[in-house]
């Protein structure tokens, strides 16, 4: 059967506010690009005055997007403008094409009948309130990605449960050249071992934790080939990472098991709910042990014993003297069909970021990284700030969008080689302290030289 083809358009709209950047997204995604003849896109009103009730994918947060309309729009971007005026209210100043997305099942209509491609376009603006009437709202670029926020240091959640559930992954591949692979790409993406944290890798790190079952949208997408959650059955969510001696009771058919700390037992009772803690991945002692049908038992630091019984998928390495048992009938789930074993259900109450609708947080991903490579070379942070700043303004904007520290000092050197400001004779009105400076852009440096970026100075790496 022949499909049909629709080229959907997809605005990452991003700003900074503060020391924060922020993303604009719309509300109830997946209605424009799958039913392309809406006239309103993913903010249909006629679909909710029907009572229409979104699913998952609907009610998650979207980026602005629609259909490009062979016959209203004359060109891509012209759709896409017309699609971002009419979901926020907003027009938009500086818009380039990011990337074009045509996986064969990212996306498309209920019947299957349409395969959807996707071009995806990054847009910068200051922040501004979205038309009236309008369900448009800015949101924190890291609510999605938080593990790419390294300014306060390597974030807890990336130390203390991304790292160890991708070890318990790499642990699960089959001995050999496929667990190298594994333990290379982690290496590489996620900057441990000898490797530095390479702020630019966005896509290749959500990617990877895709792979890996470890995102919401890995679970919505794959069910129970995503995160080895069974399908039908209560998946771990809330209770990961819970402190002190308690017990952890999760429902049959459970995904995964989460990690704890503290002394405990960690069970999963056949007919029970949902379970708010668990034993595995203790550091101390305690028992962890997983009843009917479970998916993965990650992987434990400290003594312990790690018990699956009855078809478990896996049992994590353990960095101290953990005993990893597979009772009867393992399957080896992380060995034959690539999903995780990990300590931790793919879903968003497991805390690995809030998802966003259809593949957008993969989308924003794309976004980030692009824009972290771009600031080296291109004077793009100076549509981000207002038309006069101060130095130090202008380098909590690149810390803000890069996520790390940079060097006071350093930059400043950087930004006055490559004379890229220069002062306006003003100076901030008086806060407290010594008045600072105002600077604007010196437009002319884009004549001057191919490449007048602002330069990232002694970028950290990971765990420093």
């Amino acid at each position: 059967m022949s499909r049909r083809v629709t080229v959907g358009l997809h605005a990452t709209i991003v700003a900074v506010t503060g020391d924060e950047p922020r993303v604009l997204t719309v509300s109830g995604g997946g209605a424009a690009e799958a039913a392309p003849a809406l006239p309103s896109g993913p903010l249909d009103p006629d679909r909710r005055r029907r009572g229409h009730r979104p699913d998952a994918a609907e009610a998650a947060p979207a980026l602005p997007f629609g259909p490009l309309d062979p016959d209203r729009h004359r060109t891509l971007e012209l759709g896409l403008r017309a699609w971002v005026r009419e979901q926020t209210g907003m027009g938009l100043a500086h818009v380039e094409q990011l990337y074009t997305f045509g996986d064969r099942d990212r996306g498309g209509t209920a019947d299957g009948g349409t395969r959807v491609i996707a071009v995806a376009y990054l847009a910068l603006v200051r922040e501004r309130h979205p038309g009236a009437g309008h369900s448009a709202a800015w949101q924190p670029v890291y609510r999605f990605l938080p593990w790419e926020d390294h300014r306060g240091g390597e974030p807890a959640l990336l130390r203390d449960r991304i790292r160890p559930v991708l070890d318990a992954w790499t642990a699960s591949a089959p001995p050999g050249a496929a667990r190298r692979e594994r333990r290379g790409r982690v290496a590489i993406t996620f900057g441990s071992g000898a490797a530095g944290w390479d702020a630019e890798r966005v896509l290749d790190r959500y990617e990877l934790l895709y792979e890996a079952g470890l995102v919401a949208e890995a679970r919505r997408d794959g069910g129970a080939q995503a995160g080895g959650a069974a399908s039908g059955g209560a998946a771990f969510g809330e209770g990961a990472g819970v402190s002190g001696p308690g017990d952890g009771v999760a429902g049959s058919r459970v995904g995964d098991i989460g990690a704890g700390s503290g002394s405990g037992d960690g069970g999963a009772a056949s007919s029970a709910g949902s379970g708010s803690a668990s034993g595995s991945a203790m550091s101390g002692p305690g028992d962890g042990v997983a009843g009917s049908r479970v998916g993965d038992i990650g992987a434990g630091s400290g003594s312990g014993d790690g018990v699956a019984e009855s078809r478990v998928g896996d049992i994590g390495a353990g960095s101290g003297p953990v005993s990893g048992v597979a009772v009867s009938g393992a399957p080896g789930l992380g060995a034959d069909d690539g999903s995780a074993a990990s300590g931790v259900a793919a879903s968003g109450a497991a805390g690995f970021g809030a998802p966003l609708a259809l593949d957008h947080r993969r989308i924003l991903a794309t976004a980030l990284g692009r824009l972290r490579g771009k600031l080296k070379y291109r004077p793009l942070v100076f549509e981000l700030l207002p038309e006069t700043f101060t130095l130090l303004q202008l380098q909590r904007t690149v810390e803000t969008l890069t996520g790390v520290r940079l060097h006071k000092q350093n930059f400043r050197r950087l930004v006055e080689r490559g004379a890229l400001v220069e002062g306006t004779g003003r100076r901030e009105p008086a806060t407290g302290g010594r008045p600072a400076e105002l600077f604007r852009f010196r437009r002319e440096v884009q004549h001057e030289r191919p490449a007048p970026g602002v330069g990232l100075p002694g970028l950290p790496a990971a765990g420093s």
